[in-house]
């Protein structure tokens, strides 16, 4: 895929890092891996998307959000909300991470995120329609 200059959606990367990651630990017997996983839980995963966020802004012209575009600004100030949501689903998720009742609440603040990237995307192709 990345010979083929095929896209790859930013936060199925951040997935696949965080999954890799973790499955290295496990075969590997990294206890202090597996340990770190199990006290961060799902602000892991959020946690290791932004990283991707940071580092896809920094080396990529499409930048986090993953769009092609002429208009570098716009796909930076697009990133950077994305990377904002991002930081903030991470926080809150972190936050209430062994308290029970606010379970709904993590899963909304990741549900958030995964919609803010589409709402990202319809901008996106709205303003491209429009500059066309």
């Amino acid at each position: 895929l990345i010979w083929n200059k095929i896209l790859l959606n930013r936060l199925i990367i951040g997935i696949n890092v965080y999954l890799i990651v973790g499955s290295f630990g496990l075969l590997t017997g990294q206890v202090w891996l597996n340990q770190l996983y199990g006290n961060m839980g799902a602000a892991g995963m959020l946690a290791v998307i932004t990283i991707v966020g940071v580092v896809s802004l920094a080396l990529s012209p499409e930048g986090f959000i993953g769009i092609t575009s002429h208009d570098r600004k716009r796909v930076i100030m697009f990133s950077l909300y994305l990377l904002v949501v991002a930081q903030v689903a991470f926080l809150c998720s972190y936050y209430f991470l062994f308290s029970r009742e606010y379970t709904v609440f993590r899963v909304c603040s990741f549900y958030g995120f995964v919609r803010s990237t589409r709402h990202i995307e319809i901008k996106n192709d709205r303003w491209k329609k429009h500059r066309s």
